[in-house]
C-alpha cells in the first residue's frame, strides 16, 4: 500500500513538471509573453512537496507519528497554496505589498505550528487543521475567479474554478474521512482494514 501511495505522489508530481516543462518551452518562443511568477511559483513548490511526500512514504513507519519530512513537505504545500491564491488575487488587481508580507509571516508561524502538532498532536488534528486551511483558501480563490469571470469571461478561468471546487471537495472528503474513522473506532470490534484505508486516505498530513 505504501509503495502505491508513494508512486502516486510520484505520478502527480511527474506530471507537473511536464506541464511546467512545456510552458517554459512555450514562452521561451514567445517572447513577448512571461508566466505569472505566482502561477510557476505554485507549480515548482507543489512538485518539491509531492516528492518530499512520495520519498517519506516508502519509509514512513506509522501515520500517527510521521518523520520532520512531512513537516517540510506540508508546509511547502502550504507555500504553493499562498502562491495560488496569489496568483488568483493578481487577476482582479494588483497585489499590494502588506498582503505579500502577511502571507510571508503565515508561511513563517506555519512551519513551527505543524511541527508542534506532529509532535505533540495526533493525526486528527493535523487533518483538521489542514482541511480548514484548504477550505478556506479554496473557497477564497473559487470567490475571486468568479469574480474575475464576471468582468472578463474565460474558459480557462471556467476549468481552473471547476478545478478548485473539486479540491474543495477532496478536502471535505478528508474530514469525512476522519469522522468516518472516528465512528469505526468507537464501534466494538472495528474492522481494522477499514481503519488503515482512512489511515492512508489521511497519510499526507
Amino acid at each position: 500500500m505504501k509503495l502505491l501511495i508513494a508512486l502516486y505522489f510520484f505520478i502527480l508530481a511527474t506530471i507537473q513538471l511536464g506541464l511546467i516543462l512545456g510552458i517554459y518551452h512555450y514562452h521561451r518562443s514567445q517572447s513577448e509573453l512571461r508566466p505569472n511568477p505566482y502561477w510557476m511559483g505554485s507549480f515548482i513548490v507543489n512538485i518539491l512537496a509531492l516528492l518530499i511526500f512520495g520519498s517519506g512514504t516508502l519509509v514512513i513507519q506509522s501515520v500517527q507519528n510521521p518523520e520532520f519530512n512531512f513537516t517540510i513537505a506540508n508546509s511547502l504545500f502550504y507555500i504553493a497554496a499562498i502562491f495560488q491564491l496569489l496568483f488568483c488575487k493578481s487577476l482582479i488587481g494588483p497585489i499590494s505589498k502588506r498582503l505579500q508580507y502577511s502571507f510571508g509571516l503565515s508561511a513563517i508561524i506555519f512551519m513551527p505550528t505543524f511541527e508542534f502538532l506532529r509532535l505533540y498532536g495526533s493525526y486528527e488534528i493535523r487533518t483538521t487543521f489542514m482541511c480548514a486551511i484548504g477550505i478556506i483558501f479554496f473557497s477564497w480563490q473559487i470567490m475571486m475567479l468568479r469574480r474575475k469571470r464576471r468582468s472578463e469571461p474565460s474558459q480557462q478561468l471556467m476549468y481552473m474554478q471547476y478545478a478548485t471546487a473539486v479540491e474543495l471537495c477532496f478536502s471535505l472528503g478528508r474530514l469525512e474521512g476522519f469522522s468516518f474513522k472516528r465512528f469505526y473506532y468507537q464501534q466494538d470490534g472495528a474492522n481494522s482494514a477499514t481503519v488503515d484505508i482512512v489511515d492512508c486516505w489521511a497519510i499526507s498530513y
